[in-house]
């Protein structure tokens, strides 16, 4: 879903001409709003396993 969103957001800076800041901002801000998506989710995830005394294996928050 982020390679996706990624190949779109270059489509949409290369079809609009955008340089400079512009594209600086919109090139980074779509995968930033995915992966806090991402890890609000996994967060989500992560609680109600560990509240029904579950184990979690592997859990890691991503970054940009």
């Amino acid at each position: 879903m982020t390679d996706e969103s990624h190949a779109w957001v270059e489509a949409f800076v290369k079809e609009r001409g955008l340089t400079g800041r512009t594209r600086e901002l919109t090139s980074t801000g779509q995968p930033q709003e995915m992966l806090n998506t991402v890890n609000l989710y996994l967060g989500l995830i992560a609680d109600t396993v560990k509240k029904h005394e579950g184990t979690l294996d592997k859990y890691k928050s991503v970054t940009v």
